[in-house]
């Protein structure tokens, strides 16, 4: 057996979890080349972010323990299949002379333990070909790999929709397909899918043990507060909650022991005093820096719900990439990495830290951040960065960077004001440690009982659905539902995304006929852009927006009748309520308003999480005639971006990819969805006379966050 048949499968992740009690993040830093944690098919120096709350919910609307003992039986029938005898027959001999065993049929080649299995360890069994050398090996396994990717990728996919309880994040689907797909790239190394099968099998019955023993360890909640909780948890786990240790002196700081007095030698009793002095409390730079960008990027985190409606936000979704890159690259071994991303997190830092102040005047986080940047950006010019830049490979030589005083700080104890600086520095060193921690993912079940547990030391605690009764962490302060569908009844627990139909609204096909025939009579009159204008308002109203509104349970009948009221005013009539030429109206609800659906929005989303929307607008954006630009487009294939775009329009697309897709999880419906996420200022003038832009209202909803504007915005004012 080749040796590296020996060798354990790890799953290969690192992950590090940053812990705050309003938005926390699971950031996964790739271990291994072939794992790409973006999944932008780049992997070097790779890290991404992503909302721990968010991936919870995601993995317990999965039912973990089916869906691995499913993907371990189709790794088994594969096994069964005569597949391990391929594989070891590609490396013992040419693939164009074939064992004969693969002619037996595929009845007793179903038969897991039988006798034929090919068994390269017996040294009685003689091969019927001349064995292939390594080379020959390497490239037999690299394409057999190839090809078993593309036979279980379509079986990945539907194993994990089949047991995912309504849709899941782009995210959490691209975990879950990834924990499966490196058993197959595993191949090469240890060619049995028996072995991989009994590997799913321990995750399916570990992810169950850990959910019992979760929903066990919350009961609790009466007698211990929620870092007790967690600790209890982690004990029977046996997980580690702290990896970031203080070197902290430098030489003997032991106390004075006790001297036994002798009585025989009076003159031996009086030892002489011994001098902690020259005792040295010692930071590495290195450990500093990195430490201060885990602090920085925390409070930014826990400033974010304070500024909802400023840029910041906006500015730390752009750019929080740069931050697990970073703290995942800080070892002095991969400085040019490290040194990379430092320039975006400083130009970051001063334009979030401007509008914490702005917005936050006297906050103490605020000061604090404020404080943190300035400390990264001395660290930044500090002279043991310029040493690496300078010359990095003659740095690291010989181990020179922990040799090299530029590489340390370090104070006297005589030396009072420099002691207090220090420990000052390392004060930040042990807040690190406490916000974050990383380790390495052997298996997907250890992920998911980090995942619990580090919520739990964040102080966020599941609740029950009140439908269905499943755990789930709630994301606003009135949250009573999860996201979970039912195939069978096909509804969510959550109402709102049960539209049912109101029997007794008056039908907008009423009013789109109205559309027809004030069409007809404009273009007998001669009137062309108002009947282009009616014909585009009454597909508007018919197949656009007119049934969601009139399906829509969160709209009253009042507000809907108004609606309909006011798309029906416009007319052709000389001197009686024409339409604007320039910009005729389109009329959408908004938060209990009827308003004019030209204002403009700006929109952003993460494409993993809406990726038809984000090729609708991508494409809306590539016409030179159409009403949206595109602002900003992160790296990847549905990276995270930002829109301008009319406000109608927008709405208009959302409810056609509603409308295309009834089993994925809905896109809100922004104007009625998740009023409790929007802040609206409806004393804003609406009138093309407002000079500059002005915010009408802004929030966020399940990762779709906008900022809607006053009819004198436009994109073309921003140049």
């Amino acid at each position: 057996m080749l040796k590296s048949e020996k060798e354990a499968f790890n799953w290969g992740f690192e992950a590090g979890f940053l812990r705050s009690p309003v938005n926390p993040r699971m950031l996964l830093l790739n271990r291994t080349p072939e794992i790409d944690c973006a999944g932008d098919g780049n992997t070097s120096g790779n890290a991404s972010a992503w909302s721990l709350v968010s991936i919870a919910n995601d993995l317990l609307r999965v039912d973990l323990s089916s869906l691995f003992n499913e993907i371990a039986s189709h790794f088994r029938e594969r096994a069964n299949r005569r597949f391990y005898i391929d594989l070891q027959n590609a490396m013992r001999q040419p693939p164009a002379a074939p064992h004969p065993a693969q002619h037996t049929s595929m009845d007793c080649a179903a038969e897991p333990d039988h006798d034929d299995w090919l068994d390269p360890d017996d040294p009685d069994q003689e091969p019927t070909q001349a064995e292939l050398n390594e080379a020959e090996i390497a490239i037999n396994l690299q394409k057999q790999k190839e090809r078993d990717l593309d036979f279980f990728a379509p079986i990945f996919d539907k194993a994990i929709t089949s047991h995912a309880h309504g849709e899941i994040s782009g995210m959490a689907r691209y975990l879950l397909e990834n924990v499966c797909r490196q058993c197959v790239m595993n191949i090469t190394a240890i060619p049995d899918y028996r072995y991989y099968s009994c590997w799913m099998n321990n995750n399916a019955i570990e992810c169950d043990e850990i959910n019992r023993l979760y929903r066990a360890v919350i009961t609790t909640s009466g007698q211990l507060n929620k870092q007790e909780m967690a600790s209890l948890f982690s004990s029977y786990l046996q997980l580690e909650s702290n990896d970031m240790s203080i070197n902290a002196t430098n030489g003997e700081t032991d106390l004075t022991a006790p001297v036994p007095y002798d009585r025989d030698n009076p003159i031996r009793n009086f030892p002489k005093a011994k001098s902690q002095i020259e005792t040295a409390c010692v930071c590495t730079n290195i450990d500093l820096f990195r430490a201060l960008l885990i602090v920085f990027y925390q409070e930014c985190l826990e400033l974010t719900p304070l500024l909802k409606n400023t840029e910041a936000p906006s500015l730390l979704a752009q750019n929080e990439e740069f931050f697990p890159a970073a703290i995942k690259t800080s070892d002095p071994r991969q400085f040019r990495l490290f040194d990379e991303q430092l320039p975006a997190i400083i130009r970051f830092g001063e334009a979030f830290v401007y509008a914490a102040k702005k917005h936050l005047p006297g906050n103490e986080t605020a000061q604090k951040l404020e404080e943190h940047l300035n400390g990264i950006k001395h660290m930044n010019s500090a002279p043991f960065m310029q040493a690496f830049r300078k010359n990095y490979l003659e740095a690291m030589r010989e181990n020179q960077i922990f040799a090299n005083g530029d590489f340390h700080t370090h104070a006297e104890l005589n030396d009072q004001e420099n002691l207090n600086r220090l420990v000052g520095l390392q004060a930040v060193i042990s807040k690190a440690g406490e916000l974050y921690f990383t380790e390495e993912e052997w298996s997907f079940a250890s992920l998911y009982a980090r995942i619990l547990h580090e919520l739990l030391l964040c102080g966020i605690m599941p609740i029950s659905c009140q439908t269905c009764g499943s755990l789930f962490f709630p994301t606003g302060p009135n949250s009573k539902y999860c996201d979970r569908y039912n195939a069978a009844t096909k509804l969510y627990c959550n109402p709102r995304y049960n539209a049912k139909k109101h029997l007794g609204r008056k039908s907008p096909r009423d009013v789109a006929l109205n559309m027809q025939r004030k069409t007809e009579t404009a273009y007998e009159k001669g009137l062309t852009d108002c009947a282009h204008y009616f014909e585009r308002l009454g597909s508007f109203v018919l197949d656009g927006l007119g049934p969601a509104y009139q399906a829509n349970d969160l709209i009253s009948d009042e507000l809907y009748r108004t609606w309909l009221s006011i798309v029906n005013q416009p007319n052709c009539r000389a001197k009686i309520k024409r339409p604007d030429r320039l910009e005729y109206p389109y009329p959408v609800l908004w938060y209990g308003f009827v308003r004019d659906g030209n204002r403009y929005v700006q929109v952003e989303f993460p494409g993993a999480e809406y990726p038809t929307l984000f090729e609708c607008l991508s494409q809306l954006a590539e016409s030179p005639h159409s009403k949206c630009t595109l602002d900003y487009k992160g790296p990847g294939e549905h990276p995270y971006s930002s829109w301008h775009v009319k406000l109608h329009m927008l709405l208009e697309i959302i409810v056609q990819i509603n409308n295309a897709d009834h089993v994925a999880r809905p896109i809100p419906l922004l104007g009625i969805d998740g009023p409790e996420y929007v802040w609206t200022d409806p004393t804003v003038q609406d009138t093309w006379s407002t000079p500059d832009a002005c915010i009408y209202s802004t929030g966020t909803i399940e990762d779709l966050s906008f900022t809607v504007y006053t009819k004198g915005y436009g994109p073309e004012k921003q140049n």
